[in-house]
């Protein structure tokens, strides 16, 4: 593997990247305004290869199993 390069999503990449766990298209544009992100992409060379997703703390949005459920 390359060295990778790591930055923050912006909201052109909304379309280029995986949103499956982030929500709508829609709420992570939302994310952006607010945050300034939604995520750190990393990327070999042009390949998108991960990236960490984040969002505001909000206690309502925890998993009632806790930390080992799915859907956390």
């Amino acid at each position: 593997m390359r060295h990778l390069v790591f930055r923050a999503m912006t909201h052109d990449d909304i379309s280029r990247v995986p949103l499956d766990c982030h929500g709508s298209a829609q709420d992570v544009a939302i994310r952006i305004r607010k945050l300034g992100s939604a995520a750190i992409l990393a990327f070999d060379g042009e390949a998108h290869v991960a990236q960490l997703q984040f969002r505001l703390h909000d206690s309502k949005l925890r998993s009632a199993s806790g930390i080992w459920s799915p859907d956390y």
